[in-house]
């Protein structure tokens, strides 16, 4: 049972949760600005995020180009998406490695 104050306010409800009944719990309307768990943590190292990055830019700047008539933009566009998958795949590859590698130290 609620409780009363001396000056007459009451002391919050709380659930089984052991929120107070006012407050709402935390919620998200759309997936995909749900929370990683911990184990789904999506782990990138600077070769990954700058390819990537890269590759957008270069994606948009041939965009540019086509969207212009641009020979000279696209071109750049398409040299800098290569340079950023390289880039992206290289960051892939250290990231596998380490992988790897922290599954051997556990495993022994």
């Amino acid at each position: 049972m609620d409780q009363k104050h001396p000056h007459g306010a009451r002391e919050p409800r709380t659930g089984p949760s052991g929120r107070t009944k006012t407050e709402a719990p935390f919620t998200f309307r759309d997936e995909a600005f749900r929370p990683l768990n911990r184990s789904q943590e999506i782990d990138m190292n600077k070769d990954q995020v700058k390819g990537r990055v890269k590759e957008a830019v270069g994606k948009i700047e041939q965009e540019a180009g086509k969207a212009t008539g641009s020979l000279k933009h696209q071109a750049k566009g398409l040299g800098k998406e290569a340079a950023g998958k390289i880039q992206k795949n290289v960051g892939d590859a250290r990231e596998e490695v380490k992988r790897q590698d922290d599954a051997q130290h556990r495993d022994s």
